[in-house]
């Protein structure tokens, strides 16, 4: 894909913790021109769009909207009225769009009429509630990384993409001094997530003294579960953590966990940080990721209430040095390269043009 005019449709800011809008959004910039839309924001006596140049190639678009924020509940009409002026604004400015790429399930956009000679793609990666008065129809092709939510996108053409690696996160090849006997166990993510299956954790922390277990990123000082990890004498609490910092720990664990639960609005079939996982070779010990069902690059739950993952856990140690072999670890580093950002970007334009 090169040449295009492209829009993206954001529910999350630019300048907010970069998910795979953002990531999509610099990829595409490589060499297509796009525009990154921001939710607007809302603000009395004011209207205004703002425009910036983050990166080469993209330009993002700030909308300001002369109204209280509770008008899109309380008043729509007068919201939309606002809103859509601000629409047709941007269309003038920016000129013909190639492709409106639309992240956001009608949260904050519904505009889609004024896209008409736009080759329109739907492409939500969290769970909505499908909204009958949203006319789907008009997309041309609709994509997600669940196949749950992909089942619930009501568009006939419509294709499972995966989760996108970012290249920091491309190691290429595996470290080679890798340990044959399992010591260090490491979980990344926010400690503080409600579908984070925290009694499964305990077991496993319970039952592998001998373990040395780290857990980097967020959390609530005050929950039950911090206060547990911090009694524990084989756990280290090592906050958030970014950069090369961040890759030198997951690249120097031996095993790297996944323990999530199903819950109303997450399926819990499928996370980017398992791509990242796999991209250092190492082992991964998941809970269920109905994605990955037919998949043995890493060992995973077969129960979605994780009845079973202590077990799963338990045969991760006995077997380490046979699922932490070369050919193996080779595998894990080739599935992350062959799912980076370009190679959905690749696979979706193919789906485009055909």
């Amino acid at each position: 894909m090169t040449g295009k005019s492209i829009l993206i449709i954001s529910p999350q800011n630019w300048d907010s913790r970069p998910v795979s809008k953002h990531h999509y959004a610099e990829s595409l910039a490589k060499s297509n021109t796009v525009y990154f839309l921001n939710p607007p924001n809302c603000k009395r006596l004011e209207s205004k769009i703002i425009t910036d140049n983050p990166h080469s190639n993209l330009y993002t678009l700030s909308v300001i909207l002369p109204i209280p924020y509770y008008f899109k509940f309380k008043l729509e009409r007068v919201y939309r009225f606002f809103w859509i002026k601000a629409i047709k604004r941007i269309r003038k400015d920016i000129g013909s769009i190639d492709y409106l790429w639309n992240f956001d399930n009608g949260t904050f956009f519904k505009e889609i009429r004024f896209f008409k000679d736009s080759l329109k793609i739907f492409h939500p990666v969290d769970d909505f509630n499908v909204d009958s008065s949203y006319k789907y129809s008009t997309y041309d092709i609709g994509f997600s990384l669940s196949s749950e939510i992909l089942k619930k996108i009501p568009i006939k053409n419509k294709h499972f993409i995966n989760h996108g690696l970012q290249a920091k996160f491309a190691f290429n090849k595996s470290k080679k001094d890798y340990s044959t006997t399992p010591k260090h166990v490491v979980y990344m993510g926010n400690l503080s997530i409600p579908f984070l299956d925290t009694s499964s954790i305990r077991k496993i922390i319970n039952n592998y003294q001998e373990l040395n277990f780290s857990f980097i990123g967020d959390y609530n000082q005050n929950s039950s579960f911090i206060q547990y990890l911090k009694m524990c004498g084989n756990v280290e609490l090592l906050g958030l953590r970014k950069g090369q910092e961040l890759f030198d720990m997951l690249l120097n664990a031996d095993i790297l966990l996944i323990c999530y639960k199903k819950m109303p609005g997450y399926f819990a079939d499928n996370t980017h940080k398992l791509l990242e996982y796999l991209s250092t070779g190492n082992l991964v010990v998941s809970s269920r990721l109905s994605v990955y069902d037919k998949s043995n690059l890493f060992l995973m739950s077969l129960n979605d209430d994780n009845s079973d993952f202590v077990g799963v856990f338990e045969d991760c140690i006995k077997n380490f040095v046979i699922y932490n072999s070369q050919s193996n670890r080779d595998k894990r580093i080739q599935f992350a390269l062959d799912n980076t950002y370009d190679k959905q970007i690749d696979r979706i334009y193919s789906l485009l043009s055909s």
